[in-house]
């Protein structure tokens, strides 16, 4: 499946890491805010909500397969 696009979290440095990853690769890069994504987390520290992003992840994944 082709890469439409990639989003990260880097902490505090998320914009600056997307930013050089996107003149890298040549592909879009954003930087994941998780609070906006997701209103309940805003009240967590940023190493909680850093825990919490495996899931995220999985959550947030989009796929569909031609069989």
């Amino acid at each position: 499946m082709p890469l439409h696009g990639l989003r990260l979290y880097a902490g505090e440095r998320s914009d600056e890491l997307a930013q050089w990853l996107a003149d890298q690769l040549g592909q879009p890069v954003i930087a994941l805010d998780v609070r906006a994504l997701f209103p309940g987390c805003e009240g967590a520290p940023s190493d909680v909500q850093a825990l919490c992003l495996p899931l995220l992840g999985v959550l947030l994944r989009t796929e569909s397969r031609k069989l």
